[in-house]
């Protein structure tokens, strides 16, 4: 018997002794799990996170602007465009409110990255730069906080997750390289934006599968803007120069900044906020050129009204002789001012936009431009010369109605194309015809012969329009003489002047259609300007086309200069 005993009280113990490691070990892993995200066993995934870009609304609203100019201003329709043209004594301001135009390159179509649905909705998406810093706050569905994370555009970001969970996720940006700082109450996740930034926001949800690999559940996030923005961008490309300084002032507008919710996007809160937009404020629309400069504008408010001026009181550029053309005297005197009427909507950018142009001088009813139209490609292609200095270069010679220089062409006017496109037009006869008079000269304008650096040319001298800082007010055309083009060397014409150059002024009129020998269409008219023993004139002709051309892609002329005029306004 006592055997029996000795042998059942060890069974026993070990029972009792395996009931409570059951229970400790149940109440261990009890506490552990109350430790951890709750529901969240362990975080066995990972989110891979990359920006898409930002979902631009780029439908356009244009609204009306004005020009609160002095007395001796005019503002009218330019066509059947809402632009306003603006005479100013210095220069012409063409102005403009529309919906901004996308600066950053689209996404590629056709290379749809996940999370956008279609090519279709690539259109609007612009590319966000590099480096820019955004925050990822990441909840369960049922509104457990799990994780805020700092990431960087540009390079894939990664979140812990845990496997077979969905989650729902709220990202915020300032849209440049400003840390987003983390929430103050991860339960009411509210930001307080700051004054004077963009701010864009993105939401959406994401399932991470419970048997995927680690690593390789992608989200894609596109921003959307959630302030108005309003770019001021002031541009000096109709005057074919990089701005050198500026006195800029833009006021009459109401700031304001204000809280955003990260769970549903709406701001409230709103508070004004004083932002200061002066020539500080601006910078390159398009480095490495400095031709166009722009400052933004954020505003919470969609509701008031703005009343956008833009005022400039001093301008100096850098033109192509390498001096400096300044403004100073006739802004300081009478500064440009520019109002724009707008009122913003979350969401959406407007740009205030400011072309200034090189003045005409105007002669006869017609407003010439003050030197001769010439394109040398690249950035800004079809320019005016700066000076009055006489040239043969290739870039400044061209066939009838050919829109490239030193190319053969047809039925094209290069002077549209001047920026911003549509203010000038190729000299016709008719417009010709008012410098020259009818048949014997009779009515012909007065002019004056000249020569510099021993290149002759000639001045009409009743033309009117500003002088200084311009070269004159005098209409001038140089005896550029005019190129016959030789044989194709490596793709290119060849031009030979055959000693008109110095000898004579030859410019194309962009007037064709005559009938000359029975030719009918193959005439052209041009003008020349002619020093001899019995003075100097100006006259139009008519020059034979190359009749085996016609009805062919091109047309083979000399190459002779272009003189532009401004269209109606």
């Amino acid at each position: 018997m006592k055997l029996l005993y000795k042998n059942y009280i060890p069974k026993i113990a070990v029972a009792i002794l395996f009931v409570f490691a059951g229970q400790l070990f149940q109440s261990c892993s009890k506490n552990k799990a109350e430790d951890e995200v709750p529901g969240d066993t362990r975080l066995d995934g990972k989110i891979s996170v990359k920006v898409l870009g930002i979902d631009e609304d780029d439908d356009v609203a244009v609204i009306n602007p004005k020009g609160n100019v002095a007395s001796k201003s005019v503002a009218r329709e330019t066509g059947t465009t809402p632009r306003k043209t603006i005479i100013y004594p210095g220069f012409d301001a063409v102005v403009s409110v529309e919906r901004d135009v996308l600066k950053q390159p689209n996404i590629a179509i056709g290379n749809v990255p996940k999370g956008i649905s279609s090519t279709s909705d690539l259109l609007a998406v612009s590319a966000m730069a590099t480096n820019v810093k955004y925050r990822l706050l990441l909840y369960k569905t049922d509104g457990t906080f799990v994780s805020s994370t700092p990431l960087v555009s540009g390079t894939a970001g990664a979140v812990d997750v845990a496997k077979g969970t969905a989650y729902n996720w709220y990202a915020i940006s300032y849209n440049n390289t400003d840390d987003v700082p983390d929430v103050a109450d991860h339960a009411n996740p509210t930001l307080a934006l700051p004054g004077g930034k963009d701010a864009l926001y993105a939401s959406g949800s994401i399932t991470i599968p419970a048997n995927g690999p680690d690593g390789n559940s992608p989200l894609g996030i596109t921003f959307k803007h959630s302030l108005a923005r309003i770019a001021v961008e002031l541009n000096t490309m109709g005057m074919f120069a990089d701005i050198n300084t500026a006195a800029v002032a833009v006021s009459g507008i109401v700031v304001k900044t204000g809280t955003i919710n990260l769970k549903t996007g709406a701001l409230s809160n709103l508070v004004n906020y004083t932002q200061t937009v002066n020539y500080a404020s601006f910078s390159d629309v398009l480095a490495p050129y400095h031709d166009a400069k722009v400052a933004y504008i954020y505003t919470a408010d969609a509701v008031t009204p703005a009343a956008l001026t833009v005022t400039l009181t001093n301008l100096a550029l850098d033109i192509d002789n390498g001096t400096v053309r300044s403004f100073a005297t006739l802004l300081g005197t009478t500064p440009s001012v520019f109002t724009f009427n707008v009122t913003p909507q979350l969401g959406k950018s407007y740009r205030a936009l400011v072309n200034l142009v090189e003045s005409p001088l105007t002669l006869a009813g017609v407003r010439w431009a003050r030197a001769n139209l010439y394109n040398p490609g690249g950035h800004n292609p079809y320019r005016f010369h700066h000076t009055y200095a006489a040239t043969n270069q290739r870039n400044s010679y061209f066939s009838f109605k050919g829109i490239v220089s030193a190319d053969y062409g047809t039925n094209g006017d290069p002077c549209s194309l001047v920026y911003p496109a549509g203010i000038w037009r190729q000299a016709s006869e008719p417009d010709f015809r008012t410098l020259v008079g009818g048949a014997l000269g009779i009515g012909a304008q007065p002019l004056t012969p000249g020569t510099a650096g021993g290149i002759r040319y000639l001045e009409y001298n009743n033309s009117t329009g500003t002088v200084a800082p311009y070269p004159s007010n005098k209409l001038h055309f140089n005896y550029n003489g005019e190129g016959v083009g030789l044989a194709l060397v490596a793709g290119i014409i060849q031009l030979n002047f055959n000693g008109t150059y110095g000898a004579s002024a030859q410019v194309w009129t962009g007037t064709a259609g005559i009938d000359l020998l029975g030719l009918i269409g193959v005439g052209a008219w041009d003008y020349s300007g002619n020093t001899g023993i019995l003075g100097t004139s100006g006259a139009l002709g008519v020059s034979l086309l190359n009749v085996s051309a016609i009805g062919l892609d091109v047309i083979k002329t000399n190459f002779k200069n272009v003189r532009c005029v401004r269209t109606a306004i």
